[in-house]
C-alpha cells in the first residue's frame, strides 16, 4: 500500500525542475505571444518580468550541465520552447518595425511643421513638400 502511495506521489511531484522551468518559460512566451497577436493593452513590463524570472531560474539550475545532460533531461520540452521563441521573435520584430514606421512618420510631420524649408533637406512650401 505504501509503495503505491509513493509511486503516485512521484508522478504528481516532479523531482527534476528543468522540464518544469522550460515549461514555465514556454508559457511566459505564449502569454506574451497571445497578447501581441491580440494587440492587447497588457503591460509589456509584466511579460518581460515573467520571461526574465523564468530565464534566471533556468540559468541557475542548468549552469554546469553539459548539453547532452540538458538534452536528456528536457528533450521533450525543447521543441515547443523553440517554437514559442520563434513566434515571439517574429511578433516582436513586427511590432518593432511598426513602431519604427510610426516614429518616422511622426518625425517627418514634426520636421515639416517646424520648418519653413530654408535650410531643410525637406523643402516645404505652405506646409506641403515640394
Amino acid at each position: 500500500m505504501r509503495a503505491l502511495r509513493d509511486e503516485a506521489r512521484d508522478r504528481l511531484v516532479p523531482t527534476d525542475p528543468i522540464p518544469q522551468l522550460f515549461l514555465r518559460l514556454q508559457r511566459a512566451l505564449e502569454l506574451e505571444n497571445e497578447s501581441l497577436k491580440n494587440r492587447s493593452a497588457d503591460d509589456a513590463g509584466e511579460h518581460i518580468a515573467r520571461k526574465n524570472q523564468a530565464l534566471l531560474e533556468l540559468q541557475r539550475v542548468i549552469s554546469g550541465l553539459s548539453a547532452e545532460e540538458l538534452k536528456m533531461r528536457a528533450a521533450d520540452k525543447l521543441r515547443p520552447l523553440r517554437e514559442a521563441v520563434r513566434i515571439n521573435s517574429e511578433l516582436l520584430s513586427r511590432q518593432i518595425s511598426a513602431v519604427r514606421e510610426v516614429s518616422e512618420i511622426l518625425r517627418d510631420a514634426i520636421h515639416m511643421s517646424d520648418s519653413d524649408g530654408t535650410y531643410s533637406a525637406y523643402p516645404v512650401t505652405r506646409g506641403r513638400k515640394k
